[in-house]
Formats: structure tokens, C-alpha cells, sequence
């Protein structure tokens, strides 16, 4: 398999500073959180913090690092706490122009600012889970960062989903279906439809949400993906 090229620059920048190949680790340590890993991933991610943790370094960084793979590692082990502490720090890092955030992009951005609006959620802050939200929506849709909008519409459902406003939800969640069904990002259809299949399940239209868990379960090589397999028991129940 082909090394994408931020994780080949962490190798490269490894070889004259050791330490800087546990950053190459972040994006191993995701994946094992999305495969169901969860000990495997927490190492990963703790030594990935040891070095993220300093100060300074001795290399120019020129290769992004994702603090929000983090974050949401720690809310969906629920750490919500714990993920508002890291994303703090992450945007004084980012205020401060510290080399964690030496490569900054709009999707990276966008997503610091998604895992904060989702842990404002989780904390039960509305108000705040609200604006973040709509934040990180508004700022994909001006850079027409497509990819990863669908995973932006994703997290604003949840806040309409949790005050209630079911019509909203299905608007932001039909959106981000179109997206994802025509960019063929599957993952973000995966988990749209498991999105869909949560509301309609809370406002009681169980034939639709069938048909929506259906679809999730239907799309290739999603059950390698075991991070919402408690989720998906618990549609399981309801709607079988």
C-alpha cells in the first residue's frame, strides 16, 4: 500500500529526528479507533501525544498533523472532558502558530471545529454545540470542500436530532447523502444512513428506518468499521 504523503514526510523527518515517526503513528492509531481497536489505538494516540506535547522540535514540519482524530477518539470513548481540553489546546496552537500546526488546512480546520461542536453536545451545551456547528458547515461550504462536507452535515443533524428539530435533521442529512452518493465517498453514506436511521427511529417512522439501516448495511466493506457497532445494535432492537 502506497504511503500518503503527509505520513511519507513524517518518515523522512524521522530519519534526522527520531522522535517525529510517532506522528506517523496518528493516522494508524484512527484507523485501529474505526476498526473496533480501541487498547491498540489509545497507545498509538498516547505516543503520538508525548510528541505533540513538546514545546519545540528540532525539524521544520512541513507535513499536517490531525489533533481531531484525537478528540474524537476521546468523545466517542466518552471523554468529552477530556476532548474539550485537547481541542483547546489545539486552537491556542493554532493562535499561536505553534510547529503542531505548522500546515494548516480548511478541512483541518473545519474538522477541530466539528469535534468541538459534537463535544459541546456531549456536555450538554447547546448554545455553543449550535454555533460551532454551523461554523465548521459554513466555512466547507465557502471553500467548496466537498469531501468532507457530508461528515459536517453529519455532526449538525445530531445537534437538530437532540433539540428535536426532525425536519432540519432529515434536510441536512438528505444533503449530505446527495454529496457523499455522488462524490462515491461511501463512508460518509455509511454513516449518513445510520444518521437517518436514528431519526426516524425518535420521531417513530420504524419502516423508513429500516430501509435506512438496509442501506447502511448493504454498502461494501462498511462492516469493517466496527467503532458504531454499539449503535447499531441498538437500531437493530428497535427496528427488528
Amino acid at each position: 500500500m502506497a504511503l500518503t504523503r503527509p505520513v511519507e514526510a513524517a518518515l523522512m523527518m524521522a530519519e534526522r529526528w527520531p522522535p517525529m515517526a510517532r506522528i506517523a503513528s496518528e493516522k494508524r492509531a484512527f484507523s485501529s479507533f474505526l476498526g473496533g481497536g480501541l487498547s491498540i489505538a489509545e497507545k498509538l494516540f498516547l505516543e503520538v501525544e508525548e510528541v505533540f506535547c513538546k514545546p519545540t522540535v528540532d525539524v521544520d514540519v512541513t507535513f499536517p498533523t490531525i489533533s481531531s482524530y484525537y478528540c474524537k477518539f476521546l468523545l466517542d470513548t466518552a471523554r468529552p472532558l477530556a476532548s474539550l481540553n485537547r481541542l483547546l489546546k489545539t486552537f491556542a496552537w493554532r493562535n499561536r502558530k505553534s510547529w503542531q500546526v505548522s500546515v494548516d488546512t480548511t478541512s483541518i480546520l473545519a474538522s477541530d471545529i466539528l469535534v468541538l461542536g459534537l463535544t459541546f453536545l456531549a456536555m450538554g451545551d447547546k448554545v455553543n454545540a449550535k454555533l460551532q456547528l454551523d461554523k465548521q458547515v459554513d466555512l466547507l461550504k465557502r471553500a467548496d470542500e466537498w469531501l468532507y462536507l457530508p461528515t459536517g452535515l453529519n455532526g449538525r443533524a445530531r445537534y437538530y436530532l437532540a433539540v428535536h428539530d426532525f425536519d432540519v435533521a432529515i434536510k441536512d442529512l438528505e444533503e449530505a447523502l446527495e454529496i457523499s452518493r455522488r462524490t462515491g465517498a461511501r463512508f460518509g453514506e455509511w454513516e449518513t444512513y445510520l444518521e437517518l436511521a436514528k431519526v426516524h427511529v425518535t420521531i417513530g417512522d420504524l419502516e423508513r428506518g429500516r430501509e435506512c439501516l438496509s442501506s447502511a448495511q448493504a454498502l461494501p466493506n462498511m462492516k469493517n468499521f466496527k467503532f458504531r457497532d454499539q449503535e447499531i445494535e441498538c437500531l437493530e432492537q428497535e427496528l427488528f
